[in-house]
Formats: structure tokens, C-alpha cells, sequence
């Protein structure tokens, strides 16, 4: 669901709805040919990708984070879901490989690769266009619902549910596997662990799973309201057989009471989990923001000016240590959030960029109540991976120990 900008006229022949996608969904793809797979290991592809840096540091000196591929054999792997992407004037994209796809790879998984074999399989996703027509009704727009009562939906899941199946018959030989996911892809994953992993044989091989962009409903009082029936939240950064999920909000701009989108949860008795990857990584709640260094100024063309001088950025993406604060919100409406802060007295910024990134907008009109969420994975991304990279050393030795 990254709309990002999205500018294309809405059409009404689009529709999540079964009378415009009757029928059976179709035969999932064969995940034995290459080509439906955006990274697999030993060979160069989506995720054989630029990732160095340019970090700024508090006194605006900058220098290039170069990105080393660590050599060793990982003990685990990571199985990604990329996030609504597709530009196609369809109600489901095809499988073709696109720009877009790779852009996500860059800014949200390929950097796990010091921690986890990568795994990122194509699949039929329910595409911005479809998704946009709903999405500008921002009081009744629930993402949950929508894409629970829409056939597209369960084509996309049945893509995701047979890549998974193939991964584990062919590739998986056991190890250890990190899901992760944003926005529609966090969806579909959270809903391969409800149904094919939570209570499971497989749930053992099951490291974590690092869910974005996604309502996952938790309460302290009445198990049966959980997402999950066994699988709880990640409590430590090193723990492992648990998932993290959250939603990311400026902090002076929480969800609205009246939201029924990210941030918040429709079921009674319950919040939305929010989990911080800067206190799970051992940061002590600050961010280590990836950000992509193209990423357009609200949605504009320009890019975002990271420093006072607005000098260009000669790398894909932009580090910023000590720039952002992450803190988990609850509240008793059901919201469950990441507010996102500045360190104090920085000056690293200028009034302009006083603001965090990842605002959506469909054409001209601002989904204000979405947050930050087309940048949720690239303000954690450098918390995420160190979280993976404690919780694959911390799985290979539990089986070391067996």
C-alpha cells in the first residue's frame, strides 16, 4: 500500500469486490522457475543491489557507509513479502519484474543479507490502483477489512502460501527462517503464520518474524481476542520464535480517534501491538534510519534535503545516527503505535525538514491518517537488521545446544 504519489485517474471498473473477480482463484505460479523469484542465494538478481550509505552525522559532516557483505554461511534465512508496489492498470499485477520491486528490496531487505540467506518470491498483488480508490475515504477505509473480503486479496495470499511451500520442500533443509514483511506484505505474512505456522510442526523453525505496517490485535486479559493463538511478541532483542510489529507516526501526529487504519485495531478488548525496534536492538530508542536518498520532499519531486546546504547525495540511500527517537504508544481506543521524535538540538535539519518521511498521498489528497507509512521499514531498517542478526546467532545456538 505504498501510495506514495499516486496521480492516475481513479476508475470505477476497479473494484475489491467478489462480483468483479468471480470464480476460483487462479493456479498459483510455478515457484520452481527462477523468474518468479526476486532473490534467491548464488545468484545476482533483486537483491544484488548498491546499499552504501551516506551518513550525517550531528555536526552535518558526512562520510560513505559502505555496506560489506559479510562472507560467512548464515544459519538462517529470510523470506521477505515486498509491499503494494505495482503501478499496473489492473486489479492484480502480473509477475513481472519491475523497478519498483527492486527499489523495495533496496530500502527494506536486501540489507538482512549479513544476517539470513534472502528469499523475496514475485507474487499477483492487489495493486495501488485498486487500492487508491478506497484509500482517500480516510474515516471508513479500513485496510483489515478490505483486504480480508477481496478475492484479489486471496489470489495474492495463494501466491504467497505456495512460495512459502516450494521454499520449504526445496530450499529450506531445515534452517531457521526470519519472516519479513511491510504493508501488504506484512498482511499476507501475518496471515501465513496464523495459518500455516502458528500451532504447526514448522513453528519450530520459525526465528521471528518482523511485521510493518500491519494491524496485529493484542490484549492483556483475553487470549482468544490475540492475532495469534501461541505466537507472542518479541520481548528482547535476542529473543527468537516470536514476531515484532508496528506502525510508524510522527509523534505530534498520532492516528485519529476516528481512524480505522494503521495504528489501530477494529476488535473490541484489544490495541494494536507496537513494538520498537530501537529499544529490541539495544539502541536505547534511537533510530537507525536507511533512507532512500531519492525519497521526494511530501511527495513532490524534490528529494528531501538532509542538511542545511541541501547538497546532493551521492549514494542510494542516506544513514542518519542520532536523528530520530522511536517510542511505543498505547491508548485505550484500541491505538497501538510508533511515534516517531527528533533528538533535541540537532542541526542536522532546518525548518523544512523538521518532519519525519513516509507520508502518502493519492494525487493531491494526504492519507493523514496513514502516518509515516511509506517509510515504516526505512526509519528501523539498520534496528531491524541488527535484531535479525541477534536472533540468527541467538537460534544457531540453540540448536547447537540440542
Amino acid at each position: 500500500m505504498n501510495l506514495l504519489r499516486i496521480a492516475f485517474a481513479l476508475s470505477p471498473a476497479l473494484c475489491l469486490c467478489a462480483a468483479a473477480f468471480a470464480g476460483e482463484p487462479p493456479a498459483a505460479p510455478d515457484y520452481s522457475a527462477g523468474k518468479n523469484w526476486l532473490c534467491k542465494p548464488g545468484r545476482t538478481d533483486a537483491c544484488s543491489v548498491d546499499l552504501n550509505a551516506t551518513a550525517i552525522s550531528a555536526d552535518g559532516a558526512r562520510t560513505v557507509d559502505a555496506f560489506v557483505h559479510a562472507p560467512s554461511e548464515k544459519a538462517v534465512d529470510c523470506f521477505y513479502v515486498y509491499p503494494t508496489v505495482s503501478m499496473q492498470d489492473a486489479e492484480l499485477s502480473d509477475l513481472t519484474q519491475e523497478s519498483a520491486q527492486f527499489s523495495r528490496v533496496r530500502t527494506q531487505f536486501a540489507r538482512y543479507a549479513n544476517a539470513c540467506r534472502l528469499f523475496a518470491p514475485m507474487y499477483r498483488q492487489v495493486t495501488l490502483k485498486t487500492m487508491a480508490q478506497y484509500a482517500t475515504d480516510l474515516k471508513h477505509f479500513d485496510p483489515n477489512a478490505a483486504l480480508a473480503a477481496a478475492p484479489q486479496y486471496r489470489t495474492a495470499y495463494g501466491d504467497v502460501v505456495a512460495a512459502w511451500k516450494h521454499y520449504l520442500a526445496h530450499d529450506n533443509g531445515g534452517r531457521g527462517v526470519i519472516l519479513v514483511g511491510h504493508s501488504q506484505g506484512a498482511f499476507l505474512l501475518r496471515d501465513l503464520l496464523k495459518n500455516e505456522i502458528d500451532g504447526k510442526e514448522v513453528r519450530k523453525q520459525l526465528v521471528s518474524a518482523h511485521l510493518a505496517g500491519v494491524t496485529v490485535a493484542v490484549s492483556g486479559t483475553d487470549p482468544a481476542k490475540n492475532e495469534f493463538r501461541s505466537l507472542k511478541a518479541c520481548s528482547d532483542g535476542a529473543q527468537t520464535g516470536c514476531f515484532l510489529s508496528f506502525s510508524t507516526f510522527p509523534q505530534d501526529a498520532p492516528p485519529p480517534s476516528w481512524s480505522k487504519a494503521f495504528g489501530t485495531t477494529a476488535t473490541a478488548g484489544a490495541v494494536n501491538h507496537c513494538s520498537n525496534p530501537a529499544e529490541l536492538s539495544g539502541d536505547g530508542g534511537r533510530l537507525l534510519p536507511y533512507v532512500d536518498a531519492a525519497r521526494p520532499f511530501e511527495g513532490g519531486a524534490e528529494p528531501i534535503r538532509w542538511t542545511k546546504d541541501g547538497a546532493p547525495i551521492g549514494t542510494p540511500l542516506v544513514a542518519l545516527p542520532d536523528f530520530f527517537t522511536a517510542r511505543c504508544v498505547t491508548r485505550s481506543d484500541g491505538a497501538g503505535y510508533l511515534a516517531i521524535g527528533f533528538v533535541t538540538g540537532d542541526p542536522r535539519r532546518d525548518v523544512r525538514e523538521r518532519y519525519v518521511p513516509g507520508h502518502v498521498y493519492v494525487g493531491p489528497t494526504l492519507l493523514s491518517n496513514w502516518g509515516s507509512h511509506d517509510a515504516d521499514v526505512e526509519l528501523t531498517l539498520g534496528n531491524l537488521v541488527k535484531i535479525a542478526a541477534r536472533q540468527a546467532d541467538a537460534w544457531r545456538r540453540q540448536q547447537a545446544g540440542k
